[in-house]
């Protein structure tokens, strides 16, 4: 993300001396050096301020994952509501009269975008099957090898180490232990069906592409910023099996 950019009020300070004879004028003093304590304020009160905007931004995505806003007003009006509704102002509109529209609403458009995702996932897929170093194995998982390892390869039951990176099919970070600069280590058979299947494919000190089709991954549910019915695609290097 963008480094954000956040007004602080800045106070500054100066002083001219004059002396009353002719003598030339000493410097103006140097602004007054910011206190611990107010370093300390200023960079939570940022903190805050970030917060509450990735807030904003993740709240933005789930309304985005399930309608389609048309064009600005529109996107003016759901703002509006929100503002309304969270500062306890009352509804400009009869909420009882307009929640049958709302819930057509959210049907109609979850459609269109479950359906548009579906076709991008299956072009994306049937392209992705084409790669001479990729393999299909249970349950349509692809797996595509970078690196060939030399070591062990994992069974269910096995302790894995890793480095990933996972996006979606447009290219959205969505996890990271690279990003993150910490390998994770978890059970084999404590995570979502792709990984349990796809890294006994895989021998320590190897490197793959997984790409994992829905039902191998989060299904129909959405799961932070993975909108539902997405198809997963990890990096994943496999640095220890126990």
């Amino acid at each position: 993300m963008k480094k954000l950019l956040f007004a602080l009020p800045v106070f500054i300070f100066a002083a001219a001396v004059f002396a009353q004879n002719a003598k030339p004028a000493p410097a103006a003093q140097a602004a007054a050096a910011p206190t611990a304590a107010q370093d300390d304020a200023a960079k939570a009160q940022e903190e805050n301020a970030k917060t509450l905007y990735s807030l904003g931004y993740m709240m933005g995505n789930t309304v985005k994952n399930q309608l389609i806003i048309g064009n600005e007003d529109e996107f003016k009006y759901i703002s509006q509501g929100m503002r309304d509704s969270m500062t306890n102002k009352p509804s400009q509109t009869d909420l009882d009269t307009y929640k049958p529209a709302v819930i057509k609403r959210y049907e109609s458009d979850s459609k269109k975008i479950n359906e548009k995702r579906a076709a991008d996932n299956k072009k994306f897929l049937d392209n992705a099957k084409k790669d001479r170093n990729t393999k299909e194995i249970d349950s349509g998982i692809l797996v595509q090898t970078l690196v060939k390892g030399k070591g062990a390869a994992p069974s269910v039951s096995s302790l894995v180490k890793v480095n990933y990176h996972g996006t979606l099919i447009d290219g959205t970070v969505f996890d990271s232990s690279v990003l993150r600069g910490t390998p994770a280590e978890f059970p084999l058979n404590q995570v979502i069906q792709c990984w349990t299947k796809g890294l006994q494919d895989v021998k320590a000190g190897g490197k793959v592409k997984l790409i994992c089709p829905p039902e191998t991954a989060y299904g129909s549910r959405a799961m932070g910023s993975i909108p539902p019915n997405s198809v997963l695609i990890f990096e994943v290097e496999l640095l220890d099996v126990k």
